[in-house]
């Protein structure tokens, strides 16, 4: 019999990267001597820097070089929102030794071997401020640049009026892109500044971005950007580690220090008294629905693992914590398997990522619908102390142990990612670095027994928190929830007695004896072999198999993907009815198939070895069924396969259940909705009938779906087996899969109600071409924010040839051009999307370049892109980004995913096949005349058409 536990799949992703990606945010620490790898050179100089540097013994001469500053947003104070961040990005703007910008100076660049800018990157967070640049170890130009930018940061940047003001822009747009709901970003800000002392307040940030007084900014960077709050860390195939320490004392050894540094702030939520808030969340300002989710938020303050984490005992303590999360959320996911569940319960530890509430804590989340709140509540307090009374059933702790032994087989202790991770953890969150330190961790683990292990959560788990908010929806009762209330409804739960924990068993077959019986092998019609060398194989029913046996490290140890489609997609049905025929194959996900709902599939799934997923999809002009395997699970992956052509199930309470999640994903939006709601606005004045099915679209899509309609559109299109190709790649033998396909694919039933595909009719193009400029008018709450998109619509080319080649080297280049604008011309940039798509229905490509900038930039960007183009056309290409251009279209060709996609492409009919070897050769022969030649003869007026989102 086999548990099962969902958390053992997300146990293992989830793990792996807490234990191996950066501590972001860490609270900062006393000064102790923490233990350092000794395979380290690390030290400091007089003034206070730190440096650290790994060498490795890699293959690869590639070195991670990082720069480590202890300024972020704690040392913003109340009223200046973003401002470390700012100063973040001041960092590619003028400074002594790049007085144009380090991205704008290309020799030095060049002779750095720098190919890509985007490898020159920073992020800015709570506490720190980090800064990466690429360099080989057999480039001494390369270390010397990458050195001499840290430098420049650490106390040479220039900072003028000029470069404050050009980028404002830069980082207004970057906040509108990020930031897709503005009602619940200023609510769950508020609340995170009430709760944590030193979180800033962003309800002023479109006043204060757009006019702080340049001296603030200065100000903030003569505090906190000093020697003692910085450090430097290499890691790679360094041949001389005592050479680059060297360097490193002589470049940066003659940095001040402050006469009076300014302590930094004390940001530790143990001084501070429990918290409370409750916040009104206001409607959206352009909404098609109403809100009706609210939140509690948790925060179970935590200052043993904070003050043990300089040791080896506070990492354990910390590795508990995230394993006892995990196993709640597993728990929690059981729990929410059902229809009528009408809220949501997470929980993580937030030592080493972004908080729910409370910083260094473990928190909870609780979402819930209007009417929910004290259930949701009192249930997560039910778990919570079940977990700590009665601890880990041993059939759970099985599988901890199984998924902890695949984290750790996955560490790699050899990449300069793990060491780069690892040494920022020390130098910013204070966390100890032993040497073997993985290896230390794991023989703990190993001798870690039930019993230990559950008198370790006890001991950890605290059953009332010291922080709690809410954030309601307006006009819902939530809203008048009380600290007296929420605390007493804890107390009150906490005096009844719970019981152990029983996980749930599945220990049913799939497929009744009864189907299995009836589906005898069928015999294989006709064998061929395809030009990619696939085997093909066709069965009576029409239903065909295209097998490639791959053996390649991607498909190590039985690893399978199957993609089955048929080219007859939502496109087929009324317009009335395509939104409903678009989204059937999520209802169905949403719902099962045969007698098996939604939640029973994710159950028989999780026991299932990794890889295991299988998805149906209806697109515009497409419907199929696509996931992996391995060759131990593919018999399950084909039933599930059968069952889901041939038996969706119709259940009303599943489609009133995906049409909640809709709406939560409506509000509570993961992407960046304008620039879906852009997309699919051009499509529409260009008369095209495919959209993206989110933003604006998404709620239409969801009020024109109706139940029948969906579930019937879905077994017109699933019923015609005959137009049905399976795709198998992997590493299995061909007899144990014809095996398979004969008694699965070959039973599939042919429909027999007639069903003619009727494509919809082709809509007028209202768009007009250049020199007009198509408003399509605001996207999204702020209009601060401008899209805009240069389409050139192209005749129809052949994929992979010469043509297409040459455009999306074009592309690429063109698009880095266009993102320079940021740099040479200070335009306010952010976010471009350089593509090179087909479109089926007009058969023609889209040529295509979307910028977000300011209005007011908007003509002199349209006019710097004409001379960008026009600068192509005349030749003027250089030989660096030709050859970096030609780089990256034969490193997209080389990838697995490309190699998948050319395969389906040809067997849709779409195009003649084209290995990678002959991609590759026919870029190599693509020389900057050619290049030439196609902008002349491709992106030219009479193709393009302009389109832009203003007032």
């Amino acid at each position: 019999m086999k548990i099962y536990n969902n958390y053992l799949k997300s146990l293992c992703f989830v793990l792996l990267v807490s234990l191996q990606l950066a501590c972001y945010g860490q609270e900062q620490t006393p000064e102790r001597a923490l233990p350092v790898d000794p395979s380290i050179l690390y030290g400091q100089l007089p003034n206070g820097l730190t440096y650290y540097i790994k060498p490795l013994k890699e293959q690869s001469s590639d070195l991670k070089m990082s720069f480590w500053v202890k300024a972020g947003a704690v040392q913003e104070g109340k009223q200046q929102p973003n401002l470390a961040h700012f100063l973040e990005h001041m960092a590619f703007k003028s400074t002594t030794h790049f007085p144009e910008g380090l991205k704008v100076d290309s020799l030095r660049l060049a002779k750095a071997g720098v190919a890509n800018l985007r490898d020159i990157n920073a992020a800015s967070g709570y506490y720190t401020t980090n800064y990466q640049f690429p360099a080989s170890a057999v480039n001494p130009e390369a270390i010397h640049t990458g050195l001499l930018w840290f430098k420049d940061i650490a106390h040479a940047l220039n900072l003028t009026d000029e470069d404050i003001d050009n980028e404002r822009g830069v980082l207004l747009q970057e906040f509108n892109s990020r930031v897709q709901n503005l009602t619940e970003h200023r609510a769950k800000s508020k609340m995170l500044q009430h709760i944590n002392p030193c979180f800033p307040s962003w309800d002023n940030f479109l006043d204060y971005n757009a006019h702080f007084p340049a001296a603030e900014l200065r100000e903030f960077y003569t505090t906190w950007y000093r020697p003692d709050l910085m450090a430097i860390a290499v890691a790679g195939n360094i041949e001389h580690p005592e050479q680059l320490k060297a360097k490193i004392e002589h470049m940066f050894g003659s940095i001040p220090i402050p006469k009076n540094p300014k302590p930094l702030p004390n940001c530790d939520l143990k001084t501070q008294p429990p918290g409370w808030i409750n916040i009104t969340q206001e409607e959206k300002e352009f909404t098609q629905v109403k809100n009706n989710r609210n939140r509690f938020y948790l925060g179970f303050r935590d200052p043993s693992t904070q003050e043990k984490i300089y040791d080896i005992e506070g990492i354990k303590q910390l590795f508990l914590w995230r394993t006892m999360a995990q196993v709640l959320q597993s728990r929690f996911r059981e729990l929410q398997k059902s229809y009528d569940t009408k809220f949501e319960l997470l929980n993580k530890h937030t030592y080493g990522s972004a908080p729910y509430i409370s910083y260094n804590a473990y928190n909870a989340l609780l979402d819930f619908e209007s009417g929910q709140g004290e259930k949701a509540l009192v249930t997560f307090i039910n778990h919570l102390q079940q977990l700590k009374t009665h601890g880990v059933h041993p059939e759970e702790w099985k599988e901890i142990l199984k998924n902890q032994q695949l984290i750790f087989e996955h560490q790699n202790t050899k990449s300069t990612n793990y060491w780069s991770q690892e040494i920022y953890r020390h130098f910013v969150a204070g966390e100890a670095l032993p040497a073997q330190k993985k290896t230390l961790l794991k023989q703990w683990w190993d001798e870690v027994s039930l019993p230990q292990y559950n008198e370790e959560l006890k001991k950890l788990i605290k059953l009332v928190p010291e922080d709690i908010a809410v954030i309601s929806a307006k006009g819902n009762a939530a809203g008048g929830y009380t600290e007296e209330q929420v605390r007493s409804l804890i107390e009150k739960t906490l005096q009844q007695p719970v019981k152990p924990y029983l996980p749930k068993i599945w220990d049913q077959p799939l497929m009744s004896k009864e189907t299995m019986a009836s589906l005898p092998p069928q015999k294989i019609k006709t064998k061929g072999r395809s030009k990619s060398d696939g085997k093909r194989f066709v069965f009576d029913n029409g239903a065909q198999l295209i097998f490639h046996k791959d053996t390649t490290s991607g498909f190590k140890e039985g690893k399978v993907e199957i993609t089955g489609f048929s080219p007859m997609g939502s496109h087929c049905f009324p317009e009335f009815s395509t939104y409903a025929a678009r989204n059937a194959a999520n209802i169905v996900l949403q719902s099962g198939m045969g007698p098996w709902n939604k939640f029973d599939l994710e159950q028989f799934i999780a026991q299932q070895p990794l890889p295991f997923a299988i998805t149906p999809y209806i697109e515009a002009n497409e419907s199929g069924i696509q996931g992996k395997a391995t060759a131990e699970s593919l018999e399950e992956w084909f039933q599930m396969m059968y069952l889901y052509m041939t038996q969706p199930r119709y259940d009303a309470k599943a489609f009133d259940y995906w049409k909640r999640k809709k709406k939560l994903e409506y509000f509570q939006v993961p992407y960046d909705v304008s620039f879906f709601n852009f997309k699919n606005r051009v499509n529409q004045r260009m008369g095209r009938t495919t959209y993206a099915n989110v933003g604006e679209q998404l709620w239409t899509g969801v009020k024109q779906t109706d139940l029948d309609t969906a579930y019937q559109s879905y077994q017109q299109l699933f019923g015609q087996t005959h137009r049905f190709i399976f795709v198998v790649r992997g590493n299995l033998e061909e007899p144990a899969l014809l095996s398979l396909a004969q008694k699965y694919l070959g039973n599939l039933p042919q429909s027999t109600a007639a069903f003619i595909c009727k494509p919809l009719l082709k809509r007028k193009n209202k768009a007009q071409k250049y020199p007009v400029l198509n408003n399509i008018g605001d996207t999204m709450e702020s209009s601060e924010k401008t899209q805009y998109l240069m389409r050139y619509v192209l005749p129809n080319i052949q994929p992979n040839s010469q043509k297409y080649l040459g455009l999306q080297m074009l592309s690429r280049m063109l698009g880095e051009r266009l993102m320079d604008l940021r740099y040479e011309k200070n335009f306010s940039i952010y976010g471009l999307n350089p593509t090179l798509n087909a479109q089926p229905q007009s058969q023609s490509y889209d040529f295509s370049f979307k910028i977000s900038c300011t209005q007011k930039e908007l003509p002199l960007i349209r006019q710097e892109a004409k001379k960008i183009i026009e600068a192509i056309k005349l030749g003027k290409m250089n030989k660096e980004e030709f050859k970096a251009a030609q780089s990256y279209v034969i490193n997209m060709a080389s990838r697995s995913t490309a190699y998948q996609d050319r395969l389906q492409t040809y067997y849709k009919g779409k195009s003649p096949w084209v290995s990678f070897e002959k991609i590759e050769t026919t870029v190599n022969t693509l020389t900057p005349k050619l290049l030439t030649k196609l902008a002349k003869r491709y992106v030219t007026e009479e193709h393009l058409y302009e389109f832009a989102t203003y007032e």
